[in-house]
């Protein structure tokens, strides 16, 4: 049977090799690896939260900040992009023909939102339970 330091040992030693990984991946292997940003943003939400929590709200002026620095695209957590180009938005915002690929996660949190009583948003609630 295994000692206790030694189960402690193996399970740090499991968490650091997982932290590695992930770090790795998010900076070599991610489909967003290849756009420009901070190495910390694409690391982790850290980044993010210390503008936001920290410093009360500053990520916005950060976000400024970096697109002059990284250029119009850039990417500010390990998964989302910040768009500054006017001309990128109708790609960005399709009209309701063009089918955008959403995170399950977004669209579930939309469904239990507009699965009220009596919803005024029923046909978008439709909309969301034949996508899913």
């Amino acid at each position: 049977m295994l000692s206790t330091s030694t189960l402690l040992a193996t399970t740090v030693a499991g968490n650091i090799l997982y932290c590695l990984t992930l770090v790795i991946y998010r900076l070599c292997f991610h489909p967003l690896a290849r756009y420009p940003g901070p190495k910390l943003a694409a690391i982790s939400w850290w980044y993010e939260f210390y503008y936001d929590g920290i410093l009360y709200g500053k990520y916005t002026f950060k976000i400024q900040e970096l697109h002059k620095k990284y250029g119009p695209i850039i990417r500010v957590t390990p998964d989302e992009l910040h768009c500054n180009d006017p001309e990128f938005l109708d790609t960005l915002y399709p009209n309701g023909s063009i089918p955008r690929d959403k995170y399950l996660h977004f669209i579930n949190t939309l469904k239990y939102v507009l699965n009220t009583p009596n919803s005024l948003y029923v046909p978008y609630k439709i909309a969301i339970d034949e996508r899913i």
